[in-house]
């Protein structure tokens, strides 16, 4: 660490510390995170001595006037020393506390705020922290500007931004192994008390992450992981999303580090010494936190399904008894399913995959394993064909001719129908795919993550169509007013039957569709809705509540400085997640074409009535 010339400077940084160290050992954990306490700070103050080299202080200092390295000393001195306060708000006040351990999701609210505690407790107390009013303005800042929701930019003058950067920059290094090592029974306590899937991915973050160097020879900083290649499939997510989480944070301050001229550096890597942590992390975990990871960028719920169901299959070779096998699904369901099914409760096979993993519905006498192996098997079996049935059956009657085709939702089921169409026509084919803006995602430094018809159109392209047009949702209704859209092909979430009167009634697909089938409607463009059975409910069971949520996605922008000026001038951002659309009122053009079938609402076939009826009173 930096020897401070001024000795005031080095016995205030001492009292802090102590201060900080207090106040942590009386209090009590941070529910779910990994350790913010003292260990984490002077982690965090190593690392800041790591990005800034003493000798590349001595060096910068040796050229400056009394009074400049005076202002240096003060910056130094309030960048250490936010070092250790930057997460002191991440500890709850008395009142808190009693609400805290009634239901520990609270602390969820309180850590989202805690920068804004901090810093407003560094101002309360500067007293007791002995800091003169500039220092506990300054250092307040730091604590403020430290997490990437807030503008860096807005931190002025530029020493106190680069302190910040600096600060910003140590705190996303300060990952590894001795930050949790001595902490396990803390993590098999907050496993016990249901820890959301997306804390646990940081505890064990850092047991796959050995340690992170700083390579000022090179300019970059190099991430050692200890991750051994497991026995499934894309271990290396695990990989990039880690280091993805460092770079956006290093991104967002490089070039302020790099103006500073302490440090340069320009890159980040990565080295894999392909040893894993024995008796941390069991295989079990690390494949639902994959699962997890792929199902983010991910819209489709036959894909989710596909995930969802994958994850389960693994757990049922991995566990050896049922107690085991209890424990393990329980948890599934409740870290990964079950949050699948609050964000997108009209996806109905992730419902039904819930309820077959549901220990609770077996005979206690039965084999467990077996049971829910079979069932697994034999929906696997029926969606395999009845989604062969539609894209051979549809492709072979709707899809002969190469008239334009619009496309709006990422859905598996049109691009496995698309797939089978005759080659030559998918030359001849035009395809306009709309973005879907709702589902558009940003990052901090504004960089699309991703976007629902990007990969819509990756996908038609891969299958061999030539002629493919990515455009604004809005521009949709021109084309077909300018009568360049054929035929409209969506997937579906939900359709609703009337089990009485033996019809569909309602469909319910993401927000957008609504716009477009009463554009489609005005110049007679026929809609294809294709989904299998399994997206059929009753009537009664009523998902329209759906409509009320909003999408929680960057949609418009990722840039909190943007966002805070619209909020300043009170302008809210509305998303909402879903469409429920009224068959009856479109029943003229639109047609739903399941495995049996392509027909209007008011012809279902008996077959799907009496599967949806079969189904219903199994579900009561």
């Amino acid at each position: 660490m930096y020897s401070f010339q001024n000795s005031i400077y080095q016995k205030k940084l001492e009292f802090i510390k102590q201060h900080v160290e207090n106040k942590w050992n009386s209090c009590i954990p941070p529910h779910y995170f990994v350790p913010h306490g003292s260990k984490h700070s002077e982690t965090v103050e190593k690392k800041i001595s790591e990005l800034i080299p003493a000798e590349n202080l001595r060096v910068f200092l040796s050229s400056k006037t009394t009074t400049e390295k005076e202002k240096w000393e003060h910056y130094l001195f309030c960048l250490y020393s936010a070092a250790w306060l930057h997460d002191i708000g991440m500890i709850p006040d008395d009142k808190d506390i009693q609400k805290i351990i009634n239901n520990p999701s609270s602390y969820m609210k309180l850590r989202s705020i805690h920068h804004k505690r901090s810093a407003k407790y560094v101002i309360n107390n500067k007293d007791n922290l002995n800091l003169i009013q500039k220092e506990a303005d300054d250092i307040s800042k730091l604590c403020l500007f430290h997490r990437k929701k807030m503008n860096i930019h807005e931190c002025t003058p530029f020493e106190l931004q680069l302190s910040a950067a600096y600060l910003r920059l140590a705190d996303a290094l300060s990952v590894g192994i001795e930050r949790v090592e001595k902490d396990q029974a803390l993590y098999k306590l907050f496993l016990t008390m249901g820890m959301p899937l997306s804390s646990e991915f940081h505890w064990l973050k850092s047991y796959w992450i050995r340690e992170i160097e700083v390579d000022h020879t090179n300019s970059s900083i190099i991430i050692h992981f200890s991750l051994k290649k497991c026995e499934f499939d894309n271990y290396d997510l695990l990989i990039q999303y880690s280091i993805d989480e460092i770079r956006e944070e290093f991104e967002l301050v490089k070039d302020i580090i790099n103006k500073g001229q302490l440090t340069i550096i320009t890159d980040i890597s990565y080295k894999n010494d392909h040893y894993f942590p024995e008796g941390i992390i069991d295989s079990i975990k690390i494949k639902q936190i994959i699962s997890r990871l792929k199902m983010d960028p991910t819209a489709s719920a036959s894909e989710l399904f596909e995930l969802s169901k994958d994850t389960i299959k693994f757990i049922l070779k991995s566990c050896h008894d049922d107690n085991e096998l209890k424990r393990q699904l329980n948890n599934c369901r409740k870290s990964l399913i079950k949050s699948l099914i609050k964000k997108r409760p009209c996806h109905i096979l992730i419902r039904e995959l819930d309820q077959i993993c549901d220990p609770q519905i077996y005979d206690t006498k039965s084999e467990l394993k077996e049971e829910i192996q079979n069932k697994l098997e034999e929906i696997t079996k029926k969606r395999t064909e009845a989604l062969d049935s539609i894209a051979n059956g549809f492709a072979a009657d709707k899809l002969k001719n190469s008239g334009s085709i619009l496309l709006f939702g990422y859905s598996t089921t049109i691009i496995r129908t698309l797939q089978k169409m005759d080659p030559h026509m998918k030359e001849k084919t035009i395809i306009y795919i709309c973005e879907c803006r709702s589902k558009d995602k940003y990052n901090y430094k504004n960089q699309l993550i991703y976007c629902d018809g990007k990969r819509y159109a990756e996908q038609v392209s891969k299958i061999g169509f030539k002629q493919i047009f990515l455009i604004p949702d809005i521009i949709a209704g021109n084309l077909i007013y300018r009568e360049k859209i054929h035929k409209i092909l969506f997937g579906a979430n939900v359709i609703y039957l009337n089990l009485k009167k033996k019809r569909a009634e309602k469909v319910g697909h993401t927000a957008g569709h609504y716009s477009l089938i009463y554009s489609a409607k005005q110049k007679k463009v026929p809609i294809y809705i294709l989904a299998d059975s399994h997206k059929y409910i009753s009537l009664d069971e009523n998902l329209d509540e759906n409509l009320n949520e909003e999408r929680d996605v960057d949609w418009f922008v990722g840039d909190e400085h943007i966002k805070k000026e619209l909020e300043e001038k009170n302008i809210k951002l509305l998303n909402p997640r879903a469409d429920i659309i009224d068959l009856m009122e479109i029943e003229d053009f639109v047609y739903l074409s399941s495995e049996f079938g392509t027909v209007p609402p008011y012809n279902i076939p008996p077959e799907l009535i009496e599967k949806v009826k079969n189904r219903t009173r199994r579900s009561t």
